[in-house]
């Protein structure tokens, strides 16, 4: 079952790296537009807001591989070829298991790329005003102590 799983993993590569360079161009351009719009006190409070975007579209992005795969084997009469040979049920958990598995990795590169290119690559400007609402984020957020101290634990707790 994890050979199946693997192979219909591989079969859903193209589909993957689309979803997960969308993704990125769509959350990092995101960040980019905040970062040159806005004064923020520090990097890491720009990586958040830059997501709010994408998390809108999340179900379109998450459903991209799946849905579109299984969608050209039903088209090309695929599933009617696996009722002869394979047990459908197992069939479709195999794919079902390689989908998740797709969803998970696209959404965890997505966010933790995007963190990466967003807290390490694109240029900070600096706040203009002295704003009491500007360090909204850092001193309410659960993690504020992570958030400054070590942020690519920071990104990569909130990517999981």
């Amino acid at each position: 079952m994890i050979k199946e799983t693997i192979y219909e993993f591989k079969k859903l590569s193209k589909e993957f790296i689309i979803t997960v360079m969308l993704g990125l161009i769509l959350v990092i351009g995101m960040n980019a537009y905040s970062i040159t719009n806005t004064a923020w006190e520090h990097q890491m409070e720009i990586w958040p807001y830059g997501l709010e975007f994408f998390v809108l579209l999340m179900p379109l992005f998450i459903s991209i591989p799946f849905s579109f795969k299984l969608f050209c084997e039903v088209k090309d009469g695929y599933l009617k070829n696996v009722f002869n040979r394979k047990n459908i049920k197992h069939y479709l958990r195999v794919k079902f298991m390689a989908g998740a598995f797709a969803t998970y990795l696209s959404v965890f590169l997505i966010y933790f790329i995007s963190f990466l290119v967003t807290t390490y690559i694109l240029p900070m400007t600096p706040a203009g005003r002295n704003d009491p609402f500007g360090n909204f984020l850092s001193e309410f957020s659960f993690y504020n102590h992570l958030m400054f101290e070590a942020p690519l634990l920071f990104g990569l707790l909130i990517s999981v």
